[in-house]
């Protein structure tokens, strides 16, 4: 199956010049080996926080670029977010797990150069690989890749 994937990549206000272009091309590099044998980047989403007060608070649907993927995908323009180094801030406030909850939910996938493909929540050398590598917390047992109203319902 040939995926359509999206390339997401987010860049800080606080880093410099030089870092930034680094991490462009580092990110694509890592993002067009991995898909290679599995589909093709069909569209670019670069949120540019150098212009801006960047904020940790906001969710990452409020980003610019990541609200015309959210779209795209719902609209069945792609199959997969691709980004190349999961950190902090790659999805603002809002935590890698829920994101790849969210895509699971739509029945479409996150992937990253951490993990060289799709991450998976329930795979333990994924969470490790994150946690480790990147200081980013293992999933929430409560988010699942259930529907919103099961979780809710759940919940009681």
């Amino acid at each position: 199956m040939h995926l359509r994937f999206g390339f997401y990549l987010h860049i800080d206000k606080f880093w410099p010049e030089q870092q930034i272009r680094n991490w462009r091309q580092r990110n694509w590099d890592a993002v067009r080996a991995m898909v290679a044998t599995h589909g093709s980047i069909t569209e670019f989403y670069l949120d540019d926080a150098t212009m801006e007060v960047p904020s940790d608070l906001t969710p990452w649907r409020e980003r610019p670029q990541a609200s015309r993927l959210l779209r795209d995908l719902a609209n069945g323009n792609l199959d997969a977010i691709a980004v190349g180094t999961v950190r902090h801030r790659t999805f603002a406030a809002t935590p890698v797990w829920d994101v790849v909850a969210l895509l699971a939910w739509q029945r479409k996938q996150l992937w990253t150069a951490d993990v060289n493909g799709p991450l998976d929540p329930t795979n333990p050398s994924h969470i490790l690989a994150l946690k480790g590598q990147r200081g980013i917390p293992k999933p929430d047992p409560s988010t699942d890749t259930a529907s919103p109203t099961t979780r809710q319902n759940r919940r009681g």
